[in-house]
């Protein structure tokens, strides 16, 4: 396997975990900013945005709440028990 090509599956690999930390954070409300979670994961806010963009385009109701400083997750949202990353 090439350097590149590992290069890429680590990326997708990398991609899936900061997926998934971002709902289980979200599930508890404890995400913090957008900045806070690029701090926290060691990747840019933009990078932070565009995963949560992407977790919307998978079906996930994912939206950032002003009052509690977080993003959440629609709490009856099926979706969130039946996709949820084990």
């Amino acid at each position: 396997m090439s350097s590149d090509l590992r290069a890429t599956v680590m990326n997708k690999v990398e991609k899936i975990c900061i997926k998934n930390r971002i709902i289980k954070l979200a599930i508890l409300a404890g995400t913090g900013t957008p900045a806070d979670l690029a701090d926290r994961f060691e990747i840019s806010e933009r990078t932070v945005k565009r995963s949560v963009r992407e977790l919307r385009q998978e079906g996930w109701n994912i939206y950032y709440d002003y009052n509690r400083v977080s993003y959440v997750i629609k709490k009856n949202a099926k979706h969130v028990v039946e996709h949820m990353p084990v």
